[in-house]
């Protein structure tokens, strides 16, 4: 049987023996549906390409795991929504002082501003000089919550409870906006 005419099961079992046409052929039946999954959720049309392929990538590296209790096309979308929201999420997650980095301005000249370069570089020494003046765990929580992105991640890494991260975070919040409202 041509991977053409085989059903979606058959090219599933194929991928997770390591085939790559199998999963060429499930990228050409699915890759319009995941597309449109995904750009519900990931509005940027750049970034819902990039999941699209990363949605190919995960079918590809967790095929073995497949277990048959769903349809093909449901566990590629269940990949496909779960990737896209991921992506949102990071994306959500990015610290404040990049979009000081993202200036359109800059992009559009594509020379180096001085006094732009200066004011963030004065910027990131303050919020560096500020997040030192903190309490250990206040420093701790948030430098936690920039290397694991999540209060989730966080707590489960260092084996604490999730409501216990969260009021943590909200304190050294509080306390950092206090530091910087007052210099």
């Amino acid at each position: 049987m041509s991977p053409v005419t085989e059903p979606d099961e058959s090219l599933l079992a194929a991928v997770a023996a390591g085939q790559e046409d199998a999963l060429e052929e499930l990228m050409r039946r699915h890759r319009r549906g995941v597309s449109s999954v995904v750009q519900r959720i990931v509005r940027s049309p750049a970034d819902a390409e990039e999941v699209v392929q990363d949605v190919f990538l995960l079918v590809w590296r967790h095929a073995v795991r497949f277990r048959g209790e769903a349809r093909v096309t449901t566990w590629i979308y269940s990949i496909a929504r779960n990737a896209a929201v991921s992506r949102v999420r990071r994306d959500r997650a990015a610290p404040p002082t990049d979009l000081l980095l993202r200036d359109p301005g800059f992009r559009v000249s594509q020379r180096p501003d001085p006094e732009r370069e200066a004011i963030a570089s004065q910027l990131a020494r303050q919020l560096v000089s500020r997040i030192a003046q903190l309490s250990a765990v206040h420093r701790a929580v948030l430098v936690g919550m920039v290397r694991y992105s999540s209060a989730a991640r966080l707590g489960k890494r260092h084996d604490i409870v999730i409501g216990t991260v969260k009021s943590r975070l909200h304190r050294a919040r509080r306390a950092l906006r206090a530091a910087l409202l007052a210099a």
